[in-house]
């Protein structure tokens, strides 16, 4: 708000002569100063210096000009012109280049002779130019306190100001800064008071103050309409003040006003008024002493703020979070409050009963780790950056208990302003595993029915009676030969049927009808390519509760294949029937030899714990899954690995195998995926990876769990999108090489100690097989023995013709930490020591094996048994004899000889059969403590 404005230009009248003498001056300061203290308009004290002034200086305009700093402008407050243009500074002249900046910075006056001659302010001397002004002389404005700008008289003729008339104008300029200053502060004070005013309208809020010296009390306006007093005609006093406090508030707060002033010390306190109308209010009053320089308390101001509204305001909301606890609580579904860093900030009741933790428990923990499963932490991240962009979710979800156990919830969550202005996730679980199961089920029943009418080449069909509407399964349209969308009638139904079947249909079907009963026929079809189909149909009434038949349903079947197969069958059977009982025989014989005597490569045992690891091999043979081989050093992994290559369709290509542990760690990457020429010292030649010489066949990675950790990732992107770039080449290679992996480690700790990826181990445990150690079946050891003697016998040119039982007990009897290797290894050296034809390995020595080989403790976890034969090497007539010789003839029994030569009764009598031996003709030997070999 401007204080001075520029006054309209006085009518030109004739300037009275100058009264230059010093007596006249110094009256018309006089006469100055006594304006100022009478006139406190500054328009009006203006036109009184003016015209006072005019009486002893010449000057054709006279101007206050006021310099804001803070905006850097100079403004014209206050302007008399005597006659001709007014002198006006344009609002977007540059401050800087007016003399008003330049005395306000100087605190010097300025004296202009002639704008001709003045070389300061050029662009004020074109202002000058403008409004005809030939001379001017400036003062600065300031009193003790502060700088406000410049008193200018301008005079249209040039030389006109000399120095006497500068001093005595310069008395004048500090007259009127002095008047200036008063009236700046005034309107300032004003201006404050109707701000104060206003505020404390608008909040509510009345002043007050409480002499001590006198004892008067001052309230402010708003401070009597908070009270329900009248400004105009009421007194503030202590009395009306503790009339209009609430009667139960009374008593604490005298004491609280009464402590605080003998304590000299702040006050804040909220307390209630009660109006002469009844009106109940509340407020709050605060109060803050004022100490003299000795300490003496002199008086206390305040404020006093009318906050009904507000408690009002709180009331409503302690109401609504009433309820809104009551209802986060008792709601039917978890409810979880967090933060954007997925912290837990509140959870209720149902969360509990839902997930197993309490409230404690979950409180400040992150829940990701709280209830989200492995594996699912990635999208659990996704669904917070939605979360986090504002945008509402909704998803069904895999979630854990705490007891470990996982759940399917449906999830909602929308980012909301709960408390404070900082967002937060409102999130709601239900739990629907059983529906999602009831739904998988029913998923699955109908996948059933569909796929078992498939394969039954059996459909489904229903016909209601009253509308005559027919449903067909899909296997029923594909019997008929009609196209799934087209909607069947009864009509084309028995337009399929033959004609020589179509009157035997049309009867049985309408005595169906007509007597509401169970019926069944057969009857062929003719389809659109001229083929005919056999049928088998039944049909059955669906009653109402009336007892009238709502609709019929029943099964179409397609027996054609039935038809045109049993006349073959019969056919055959006199001649299945002629060669059963030879190719029965000749079966046995064969299975024996087959599932006994056979091997997967040199995989040797009957055992059932091989069994099962064979029986899997050869069920993940044929397909191209990746296989993980777990078990004991020593326990014939590889062997495992080649026999699943062989079983596959990749048997015709190459072989691959990679021992991991033995490659430093620094050349891996390039044994495994090549690299070119040049991509590290060393490398002067392109060299082609495993993966690549593997592509179309088998890489075997032996001791796959000792892959640095920064490799690993290399490796699960060969397995997931089948590619990779050799080292020191940026052109993507593609490989169609199935992979056998092999480990004596537990994977599933390295995962948990973070030394190897999760997602590379679920990605290489698709199929398990665990190879179990030797002393997990012990039954395997006289094979083993047998076989590696055989081996080792015809190696080194000697002949083995017995094995002492002291020998093989021992053997059986020792546990193996090494597996079939060890075996092995001791089989070779007793060869080797063996003399006169019989093998001896004496329990010192497997002793002094035993203390100087560590047991391999890990134990990889068992897999599914699938199913295989099993395999033992063949006989020779001599060790077939000997046998048959310690046993006396017996073939069967625990002594028997096929006990002794560790086979089954039925496969050792085959292999009598077909060495031609006689169990009878075979002579009992002397008592000895040899079992042959």
């Amino acid at each position: 708000m401007k204080l001075f404005e520029v006054d309209e230009s006085v009518s030109a009248t004739q300037q009275p002569g100058f009264e230059q003498s010093l007596p006249a001056r110094l009256e018309a300061l006089f006469r100055v100063s006594q304006a100022i203290s009478v006139h406190r308009n500054p328009k009006e004290l203006f036109r009184v210096l003016a015209k006072e002034l005019r009486q002893v200086v010449a000057f054709d305009f006279v101007a206050i000009f006021l310099y804001e700093a803070e905006k850097n402008k100079v403004r014209t407050a206050l302007l008399e012109t005597v006659e001709g243009p007014d002198f006006l500074i344009p609002d977007d002249f540059p401050a800087e280049e007016t003399i008003t900046w330049w005395i306000y910075n100087h605190q010097q006056p300025v004296v202009i002779s002639s704008r001709d001659s003045e070389s300061r302010f050029p662009r004020m001397m074109k202002l000058f130019e403008q409004s005809d002004m030939q001379a001017a002389c400036v003062f600065p404005l300031t009193t003790a306190y502060r700088r406000l700008g410049s008193l200018g008289f301008g005079a249209r003729r040039p030389n006109t100001y000399s120095s006497d008339e500068v001093r005595y104008l310069s008395l004048v300029a500090g007259q009127v800064a002095l008047a200036v200053d008063n009236a700046l502060r005034d309107d300032e004070q004003r201006t404050g008071e109707v701000f104060l005013e206003e505020g404390q309208k608008l909040s509510h809020t009345g002043s007050w103050v409480w002499n001590f010296t006198n004892g008067d009390l001052k309230w402010s306006r708003e401070h009597f309409l908070i009270f329900g007093a009248d400004p105009e005609n009421d007194k503030p006093t202590a009395a009306l003040f503790w009339s209009r406090v609430h009667p139960d508030d009374r008593d604490w707060l005298e004491k609280l006003v009464n402590q605080t002033v003998s304590e000299k010390r702040e006050f804040e306190q909220e307390f209630r008024l009660v109006l002469p109308d009844g009106t109940l209010k509340y407020v709050s009053g605060i109060g803050r002493p004022v100490l003299d320089e000795a300490g003496t308390l002199t008086a206390f101001i305040g404020t006093t703020m009318d906050i009904t509204q507000r408690k009002r305001a709180e009331e409503e909301l302690r109401k609504q979070k009433a309820h809104f606890e009551k209802l986060f609580e008792l709601a039917p579904e978890a409810i979880v409050l967090r933060d954007f860093e997925n912290r837990i900030l509140r959870v209720n009741r149902e969360f509990t009963n839902l997930y197993g933790f309490t409230s404690g428990e979950a409180l400040g923990r992150n829940i990701r780790d709280l209830i989200v499963p492995e594996g699912h932490w990635e999208e659990s991240e996704k669904l917070r950056e939605a979360l986090e962009r504002g945008e509402r979710v909704d998803a069904e979800l895999t979630r854990k208990r705490k007891d470990g156990s996982r759940l399917i919830v449906s999830f909602s969550a929308a980012p909301v302003k709960v408390e404070g202005n900082t967002p937060e996730i409102y999130g709601i679980y239900r739990d629907i595993t059983e529906r999602k199961r009831a739904e998988e089920a029913l998923r699955r029943s109908e996948a059933y029915l569909s796929e078992g009418q498939r394969l039954s080449h059996t459909g489904s069909w229903a016909r209601c009676v009253s509308s005559g509407e027919v449903y067909f399964s899909q296997e029923s349209y594909r019997i008929f030969g009609f196209d799934p969308n087209t909607k069947v009638t009864f009509n084309m139904l028995v337009g399929r049927v033959h004609p020589e079947d179509r009157a035997g249909v049309r009867e049985t079907i309408e005595k169906a009808n007509h007597e509401t009963h169970d019926f069944e026929l057969n009857y062929r079809i003719i389809l659109d390519d001229g083929s005919i189909r056999h049928l088998h149909v039944l049909g059955h009434p669906v009653r109402k509760p009336d007892g009238s038949v709502a609709e019929f349903i029943g099964t179409h079947v397609d027996i054609t294949g039935q038809y045109l197969s049993r006349k073959a069958l019969e056919d055959a059977f006199a001649e299945i029937n002629t060669l059963k009982e030879q190719l029965f025989q000749e079966n046995v014989a064969l299975r024996q030899e087959i599932d006994e005597t056979s091997m997967f490569d040199e995989i040797v045992g009957k055992s059932a714990a091989l069994q099962k690891a064979l029986k899997e091999l050869e069920t993940v043979g044929p397909t191209d899954s990746t296989v993980l081989i777990l078990g004991e050093t020593g326990t014939g992994k590889e062997l495992i690995a080649r026999a699943i290559h062989n079983l596959s369709s990749r048997r015709d290509k190459a072989f691959v195998k990679v021992n991991c542990a033995a490659i430093p760690t620094g050349l891996l990457e390039s044994e495994l995926f090549g690299h070119e020429r040049g991509a590290f010292t060393g490398a002067i030649a392109q060299r082609i990876g495993r993966f690549e010489l593997a592509h179309h066949g088998t890489v075997f990675l032996d001791e796959i769990g000792e892959i640095p950790l920064e490799l690993q990732p290399k490796l699960l992107r060969v397995l997931q999108e089948r590619e990779f770039e050799r080292l020191g080449s940026s052109r993507t290679l593609k490989t169609d090489a199935r992979l056998i992996a092999a480990t004596n480690r537990d994977l599933s700790e390295l995962v948990a100690e973070h030394k190897f990826r999760s997602d590379l181990f679920y990605r290489l445990n698709v199929f398990p097989i665990r190879v179990p150690a030797l002393r997990e079946r012990p039954e395997d050891v006289p094979l083993l023995v047998r076989h590696f003697a055989e081996i080792f016998s015809r190696r080194m040119g000697k002949l083995i013709q017995s094995i002492p039982a002291d020998t093989m007990s021992a053997l059986m009897a020792y546990d193996w930490p090494g597996n079939v290797r060890e075996l092995q290894n001791v089989i070779e050296r007793a060869v080797i020591l063996s003399s006169r034809g019989v093998l001896r390995v004496s329990p010192a020595e497997l002793k002094a094996t035993s203390t100087s080989v560590p047991s391999n403790s890990e134990v990889a976890p068992a897999a599914r048994p699938k199913r295989v034969r099993s395999a033992v090497p063949p006989l020779t007539r001599n060790q077939i004899e000997q046998a048959l010789r310690d046993s006396g003839g017996r073939v069967g029994g625990v002594d028997g000889a096929a006990a002794r030569l560790g086979l089954k009764r039925t496969t050792l009598i085959a292999q009598m059969k077909r060495h031609a031996i006689n169990a009878a003709s075979v002579s009992a030997p002397p008592i000895d403590t040899v079992k042959p070999l």
